[in-house]
């Protein structure tokens, strides 16, 4: 392959045009993707940010219940 087909190809590709959204339907944007039902997944999300937090404390002040941690 030439190096002028190359910039050709490189030049068509990261035109203006070519980004963004401009053919991609609304819903894509605003649909649960997940197949869980929403209420399932915020409770699983909450659950992980809780225990990350807790965790985070706890290892921060380096002991639980008086006992240092290893």
């Amino acid at each position: 392959m030439k190096c002028g087909t190359i910039l050709h190809v490189l030049k068509e590709e990261f035109r203006l045009r070519k980004f963004g959204f401009g053919n991609v339907e609304d819903g894509r944007f605003n649909t649960f993707q997940f197949r869980l039902p929403p209420i399932v997944y915020i409770l699983y999300r909450l659950f992980l940010a809780l225990y990350t937090m807790s965790w985070l404390i706890v290892t921060r002040n380096g002991s639980i219940g008086g006992a240092k941690l290893a």
